[in-house]
């Protein structure tokens, strides 16, 4: 069986934001997951979610992303 560390990694690493974006907020993952575990029932509202380094990060249950820029957000 995995340990708990090597599975963690492995999410960490599946869930990369698929796009580098100008302004990333990929560094700020591991200080709003500290405010987040209190919150993870709630839902996640990204006005500016860009490359969506938040979203995967914190992988919440209930999400409302927005970006003036669609293609992201776009699913074809």
């Amino acid at each position: 069986m995995k340990d708990l560390n090597n599975l963690q990694n492995e999410q960490e690493a599946a869930l990369n934001p698929p796009l580098k974006w100008a302004g990333g907020k990929r560094w700020l993952i591991p200080h709003l997951k500290l405010y987040w575990e209190e919150h993870h029932w709630r839902r996640l509202v990204e006005p500016l979610c860009g490359g969506l380094a938040v979203t995967l990060g914190l992988m919440p249950e209930r999400a409302l992303l927005n970006d003036l820029n669609s293609s992201p957000l776009e699913v074809n």
